[in-house]
């Protein structure tokens, strides 16, 4: 499952960075008028934007293997204890709420960025 999420963030951490950013299109490319398709186009606004959010991707990456690593370090633990603690739940989740977040972060910080 994990290697699944790997491969689809890092294509979409690498894709962004591909992206040409909105702040180095020419006025030109819009023929139907530029806000429309410039927010169609969910374009980053700059390079440093795109670096920022492919590395918040990574990141959601991580804390994703993180979490999984918490709940395998569970399931396969060598205890005969069929019980699982209450905090299992709030330790896997932690983790994959923290990526999200720093995911959104970038997401928002980009859109208050100033348009060049």
């Amino acid at each position: 499952m994990h290697l699944g999420v790997t491969v689809l963030l890092t294509a979409c951490a690498e894709l962004t960075l591909r992206v040409t950013p909105s702040a180095e299109l020419p006025d030109s490319v819009a023929p139907f008028g530029n806000g429309l398709v410039m927010s169609s186009l969910n374009r980053p606004r700059t390079r440093a934007s795109a670096l920022w959010t492919a590395r918040a991707l990574l990141t959601l990456n991580a804390c994703a293997g993180m979490s999984l690593l918490i709940g395998c370090a569970v399931l396969w633990r060598s205890a005969p204890e069929p019980e699982v603690s209450g905090w299992l739940f709030t330790a896997m989740i932690a983790p994959i709420l923290a990526g999200t977040a720093l995911t959104v972060a970038s997401a928002v910080r980009d859109r208050r960025a100033p348009a060049h």
